[in-house]
C-alpha cells in the first residue's frame, strides 16, 4: 500500500500554524478537544506538543484515532485531518524533537513580539508553557476531508 500523501498546500498551512486543536475521545466515547503546539509536519506525520499529561494524553492511550482541523482563510477552505496518534515520551526521537521544539518556541516568541509591536499593544501574557514536561504527539495522517464550497474526501490522493 503506498504511503499516504499530505498535499503541499496543507503542509504549508501546518508549517505556518502555531496551535492546532486536537480532538480525541475518552473510553466512554465523550469528545475532548484541546489546543496543542504545532511542532512540524514530516508527511505523512504531524508532530504536536502537549505541555500537560492530562485528558488528551489519557485519551490517546485508550483510543489512537484523533482528528484536527486547519483552515485556509484566504479561500475559506477547511481541512480535517485524521489518523493514528502515538505518544513520544522518551528516547532518541523524543530528544531530537525536543531540540526542534526549542527552535520552534523561539520562532513563536519572536513572532509574538513583532505582532505586539505592529499592533502597538503588547500581549497580556507572554509566558510560553514549560517545555521540560513536554510530550510529543505523532499523528500519522491517513485521511483528509476538505470542506469549502463542497465537502470532499481526499484520502485517496497520492
Amino acid at each position: 500500500m503506498p504511503e499516504f500523501v499530505i498535499p503541499e498546500a496543507i503542509i504549508k498551512l501546518l508549517d505556518e500554524a502555531d496551535w492546532i486543536s486536537l480532538a480525541t475521545r475518552d473510553t466512554a466515547g465523550s469528545p475532548n478537544a484541546a489546543n496543542k503546539f504545532m511542532l512540524k509536519c514530516e508527511a505523512p506525520c504531524v508532530y504536536l506538543v502537549d505541555f500537560a499529561r492530562g485528558k488528551t494524553w489519557q485519551n490517546i492511550k485508550n483510543h489512537e484515532r484523533v482528528a484536527f482541523p486547519i483552515m485556509e482563510t484566504d479561500n475559506l477552505v477547511d481541512y480535517q485531518l485524521s489518523g493514528e496518534a502515538r505518544l513520544i515520551e522518551k528516547g532518541k526521537r523524543f530528544e531530537e524533537l525536543k531540540r526542534e521544539l526549542l527552535s520552534r518556541e523561539l520562532r513563536f516568541s519572536t513572532k509574538r513580539v513583532i505582532e505586539g509591536i505592529r499592533r502597538e499593544r503588547g500581549h497580556t501574557s507572554f509566558q510560553f508553557p514549560n517545555t521540560d514536561d513536554a510530550l510529543i504527539i505523532e499523528v500519522r495522517v491517513d485521511d483528509i476531508v476538505v470542506r469549502g464550497p463542497q465537502v470532499q474526501d481526499v484520502s485517496g490522493l497520492g
